[in-house]
């Protein structure tokens, strides 16, 4: 009944559609159904009814709305089956074509998402390098302060009697400063160890990291009594380019770089560090008061 193409139902939904397009079409086949499934004798009554509502519509069908479970059942089922068969209503199916997205369109919103996503992508890159770099800063800064807390506490524990407590010396190596200070004390902060008898000679020094340029800084422990062969290297820091040590001799009045003078000590200890990858023009650096070395009564 449906199908017929000079039968009266198909001339009203071919109306419809050709004014109204693919919702037309739709909302007068429900129409349609709803008015042939309430009708006790859909021969005798159904024309009728069909065409009473179509002329109050305007043959502008719109959806019924209707709760009864079965009803959209059976509605859903009749347009799915006509519209599967688009000679019938060729309107119907250009209108539901164009409703579709199309291929530009599709490629322009997965460009647009794929933009989206590089640029949330290199915001958070760079704010996680960012965190990263200012987290190293800080801890090797708060590294160096903790080193040099530790070196100004032992400088001020040296004996104060004892020649040679104090001695620095200048080295280069790779056409960088790598000077050593040694000094003389026993177990405590210039050990870096509680558990040791006697006094040991400690050099603050630097040593190459094999297969790199740059190096490791640490401290040289001997007995003062033993000899080159039973030094005991520790690390403290790495990834160090340079170390340079200077010391301010009153007699003088000038920073000198090399302290050979065993009965003496100088009044500061200037110590520069340079981190390796670090702008070399800012070095971290640390003036260390010294006390007055006591002369020993004769």
């Amino acid at each position: 009944m449906f199908c017929a193409r000079n039968s009266f139902h198909f001339q009203l939904l071919k109306k419809a559609t050709d004014e109204h397009g693919w919702h037309g079409f739709r909302d007068g086949a429900h129409a349609l159904l709803v008015i042939l499934s309430e009708a006790k004798n859909p021969a005798s009554n159904a024309r009728h009814r069909f065409a009473k509502s179509a002329s109050k519509l305007g043959c502008g069908f719109v959806r019924c709305a209707h709760d009864d479970k079965q009803e959209k059942t059976r509605s859903r089922k009749f347009i799915r089956e006509i519209r599967v068969h688009p000679w019938l209503f060729p309107q119907a199916a250009r209108s539901a074509k164009v409703a579709a997205f199309t291929l530009l369109e599709v490629v322009l919103a997965v460009t647009i998402i794929a933009l989206m996503t590089l640029t949330i992508y290199r915001f958070i890159e760079l704010n996680l390098a960012a965190i990263r770099f200012s987290t190293q800063k800080s801890n090797d800064a708060a590294a160096m302060r903790a080193l040099m807390a530790v070196i100004e506490t032992q400088l001020n524990d040296l004996p104060r009697a004892y020649p040679g407590s104090l001695l620095g010396e200048a080295h280069k190596f790779n056409n960088q400063e790598a000077d050593e200070m040694q000094w003389i004390c026993g177990a405590g902060n210039g050990l870096f160890t509680q558990f040791a008898d006697g006094l040991y000679k400690v050099t603050l020094a630097l040593k190459p990291i094999p297969k790199t340029n740059t190096s490791e800084l640490g401290v040289r422990r001997m007995m003062i009594s033993g000899d080159e062969n039973d030094t005991h290297w520790l690390r403290l820091l790495g990834d160090v380019d340079a170390m340079e040590i200077t010391y301010f001799d009153q007699r003088l009045n000038s920073w000198v770089q090399n302290w050979t003078d065993p009965q003496s000590r100088p009044a500061l200890a200037r110590i520069r560090i340079w981190h390796a990858g670090a702008d070399s023009a800012a070095p971290f650096e640390a003036v260390l008061p010294l006390p007055v070395m006591a002369v020993p009564l004769s």
